[in-house]
């Protein structure tokens, strides 16, 4: 295939991301404090930014200085960085020295990196690296030779919080790596002080501390002066307790905190002072179902996503009509029917809108993404060969920030979703290339129809309809 050749020349490529099911019924509905948002996976995150699956995602970063999200694989030793709407573009490998990686925390354009014991030539330590992915600094552990980090979070002072294997407590490190003091949770056990040790630690934007006990079932809340201020969870294997917390993520738009229970494949939710409210998902391979979930965070679209780890991808959960503020009190509920049975393949699919400029005379509000690469001739070769197969394609470059300037080619515009979609499906079926749609217009809500794919790239027979989200209500399209 023209594609398998061109696909020699160096280059970075996008996955497709399909989406757009509601989430499946709470585990434990009755039990809830307040019954639960309507929400919907609307993008799922399963391939590389070499179109590899991923592998066991444990680790999830907002960058909100780039608009970026990182996504720890250990299993692969590397940290795959996606664009705002998803993307999967570029990676930081072993070639950076990422071995046994941890996960990860981004401020003031650096990106701090947990790196475990390597076996005798690497020492764990906090791997910092540039907005250009270029190693900075490292700072390592002398004073705890058996400590291992596992998280790390910095505030806006600087100081870092590192929580790992081998130390209880939170290891406090100033700006240039040098180690502080520990704060250390502790327990009251049958008249004794019993040491915490923390699995995660997150800071919300008012600079509150937010530490995670999976062995306690707890989570420990400081300000930033680091004062105890409460906890928050009980131990158990039941709706409105913690069996084994993972990770935590802190809304601070809805007044929510959200963690991952690793082991009973749950969202617990609580409101901002530790009330328990709801809890998403359960176990299952359907969309909003979750497979040992990892590590929980909150986008810059307000957007909840889980890394469903033995699932091998990330859930982009979006939240449908539940308020921006804490006004829903105990006992209260939102009007919302949820599935009793975990929901069959997606049948809708978001198209989200993209700004570029079309071709002289081209016409069509749809586009397919096929590639995004920091090399011009790459995306070149790849247009080039999109023609020979008699599909309209055409480049253009676009600002990547601080990563500088990469090239997108697309093909089309296409007048329907449905024309748009069934090309994107052979290019990566037929073609093995990746592909995405997108809209020039708003985002739209696309219904899939039974047999949407074609036997030809260009085919445009129409099976299917697209609504936007105001003539068609998300909420109430059924799988």
């Amino acid at each position: 295939m023209y594609f398998r050749r061109a696909l020699h020349v160096p280059a970075l490529f996008v996955c497709a991301l399909l989406g757009g099911v509601l989430c499946p019924p709470l585990a434990g509905e009755a039990s809830a404090a307040v019954q639960a948002p309507k929400t919907r996976a609307v993008k799922i995150i399963d391939r590389d930014e070499l179109n590899q699956p991923l592998r066991f995602p444990s680790g999830l970063t907002y960058d909100s200085a780039s608009d970026e999200i990182l996504i720890t694989s250990p299993q692969k030793n590397k940290l795959t960085i996606t664009t705002s709407d998803y993307f999967p573009y570029i990676a930081l490998g072993s070639g950076r020295g990422l071995r046994s990686v941890g996960k990860s925390f981004t401020r003031n354009g650096l990106i701090y990196v947990c790196i475990g014991h390597g076996g005798p030539d690497q020492r764990a330590h906090i791997a910092v690296f540039d907005g250009a992915l270029l190693p900075v600094e490292q700072f390592y552990f002398p004073d705890f030779p058996d400590f291992s980090p596992m998280d790390v979070a910095v505030s806006e002072n600087g100081r870092l919080y590192v929580v790992g294997t081998g130390v209880s407590g939170v290891l406090v490190l100033d700006s240039k790596g040098r180690y502080l003091h520990t704060l250390s949770p502790r327990e009251e056990v049958q008249g004794k002080t019993d040491e915490v040790f923390i699995h995660a630690v997150d800071i919300g934007s008012d600079g509150r501390l937010y530490f995670v006990s999976e062995g306690k079932g707890r989570v420990y809340v400081y300000d930033a002066e680091e004062e105890f201020l409460f906890k928050f969870g009980e131990k158990g294997g039941e709706p409105g307790k913690l069996s084994r917390p993972r990770a935590l993520a802190v809304d601070d738009a809805r007044r929510r905190i959200f963690l991952v229970d690793y082991q009973r494949h749950t969202v617990p939710v609580f409101s901002i002072d530790g009330q328990y409210l709801y809890e998403l998902g359960g176990l299952g391979t359907s969309r909003g179902w979750f497979h040992y979930p990892m590590d929980v965070e909150m986008d810059g679209q307000e957007r909840l996503l889980v890394a469903d780890a033995f699932n091998h991808r990330v859930q982009v959960i979006e939240f449908i009509d539940q308020p921006r503020q804490d006004s829903i009190g105990a006992g209260k509920s939102v009007d919302a029917e949820f599935p009793l049975e975990q929901a069959p393949a997606p049948r809708t699919l978001t198209i989200d809108r993209i700004e570029t400029s079309l071709p002289e005379g081209a016409v069509g509000d749809y586009l397919v993404l096929a590639l995004l690469s920091p090399d011009r001739e790459t995306a070149e070769v790849v247009a080039e060969n999109l023609r020979r197969i008699e599909l309209p394609a055409f480049v253009r470059s676009v600002e990547r920030a601080r990563r500088g300037t990469w090239h997108q080619v697309f093909t089309g515009p296409y007048e329907t979703p449905l024309q748009a979609y069934n090309t994107a499906e052979n290019l990566r079926t037929k073609e093995g290339l990746p592909a995405i749609v997108k809209t020039l217009g708003r985002r739209t809500e696309f219904m899939l129809p039974s047999q949407a794919v074609t036997t030809s790239p260009g085919d445009t027979k129409e099976t299917g309809k697209s609504e936007t989200p105001e003539s068609q209500p998300q909420e109430n399209m059924q799988p």
